[in-house]
């Protein structure tokens, strides 16, 4: 991104548009729940990036990464854009593989032989749990399944790192909660 911005290395740019544009759609899909949004504000946070670096006014902290100042940029657009202007509080469609499976390993739901139910009715479940999740505790579990440490969750939300643990720890419990009450339905 320095060479971008110093220079104009468009190759440069290219380079970290191939290696982040999947991670950041990926994150901004389970964040929104919906693929037209995350197209919308991926295109939007890269733009963004481009206008910044042509200002000069990209500066990342030591300790941060180029994805995590992304992801804050991604977070930032989608909730500006959906949730205060549209007032958007409920979202669908967390199938991305790799984030039910960390959810559903974090659930415990997958060692539990009578809860292993179908993939396709197990992402259902997943969606609507966490369709009905708080936006701060869905924020939270998202960022969390893209692989974004808690400590840097609670610097991208301007939270304390115990309210990330306890936002995480809250919606688990309701994901959980939400899984054992079908699995009683299903079984009366």
């Amino acid at each position: 991104m320095q060479q971008f911005q110093r220079g104009g290395d468009l190759a440069a740019f290219e380079t970290l548009f191939a290696r982040h544009k999947q991670t950041l759609f990926n994150f901004l899909r389970r964040l929104s729940g919906d693929v037209t949004i995350a197209e919308e504000v991926s295109q939007q946070v890269w733009l963004k990036l481009i206008e910044i670096a042509r200002q000069g006014r990209y500066q990342i902290k030591t300790n941060a990464s180029f994805k995590t100042y992304l992801f804050t940029l991604g977070r930032n657009r989608y909730v500006d854009e959906y949730l205060k202007k549209h007032e958007a509080t409920r979202t669908r469609s967390y199938e991305a593989m790799g984030f039910e499976q960390r959810v559903v390993s974090e659930l415990a739901i997958a060692e539990c032989p009578d809860v292993v139910v179908a993939d396709a009715e197990r992402t259902v479940r997943l969606n609507d749990a966490l369709a009905n999740l708080p936006f701060e505790q869905r924020d939270v579990i998202a960022l969390w399944a893209s692989g974004v440490e808690s400590k840097t969750v609670a610097q991208m939300t301007g939270v304390s790192l115990d309210t990330v643990l306890s936002r995480k720890k809250y919606a688990v419990k309701k994901l959980r909660a939400a899984f054992a009450a079908r699995e009683e339905m299903l079984d009366e």
